[in-house]
């Protein structure tokens, strides 16, 4: 965050915190190329199931037409209405897996947009020449949420000043 900046520069990370969202970025841009890769996938075996659904249709209503089962006219008419029935189908599946990503893709923006609002931190001075500086806690305990167990409990610390953790 913003207010994460001054620590960050303090402490000399600049680098480290770069790397981590370079990686972060790539990872992000990975998983955009495996999307595309699903959708061509998905986009391959539905045409290939089209091709072998037309080439099934027409084999059967020719055979039927041969046989004097059926007219030209009906076959036509058929093959018709079979095309206009599977584009829509597959209108509808492909509108239903966009709905479903859709979803997916909201519940992350609901996460960020109804998460409760921070407090305005006060702004912190940054003294470039400061003082021998010492940290002490007592009592100090930390949890990952409510429901989980403590990572630890009742935590003294004392770092006098010059000495590192």
């Amino acid at each position: 965050t913003l207010y994460g900046i001054a620590t960050v520069k303090i402490q000399g990370m600049v680098g480290i915190r770069g790397a981590h969202w370079l990686n972060m970025k790539i990872d992000a841009i990975n998983s955009g190329i495996k999307l595309t890769r699903m959708d061509l996938l998905f986009g391959g075996i539905n045409t290939f199931v089209t091709a072998c659904d037309q080439i099934v249709i027409l084999w059967l209503g020719a055979g039927l037409v041969i046989d004097n089962q059926m007219t030209i006219g009906m076959f036509v008419a058929f093959s018709s209405f079979r095309g206009q029935f599977s584009e829509r189908v597959a209108s509808l599946t492909s509108f239903l897996l966009q709905l479903r990503i859709m979803s997916l893709h909201n519940e992350r923006i609901a996460d960020i947009a109804l998460h409760e609002k921070e407090e305005k931190k006060p702004e912190i001075e940054i003294v470039a020449h400061m003082g021998p500086i010492s940290l002490e806690t007592n009592g100090l305990s930390y949890r990952y949420d409510s429901q989980s167990a403590p990572i630890f409990s009742a935590l003294s610390l004392s770092v006098a000043p010059g000495e590192s953790v």
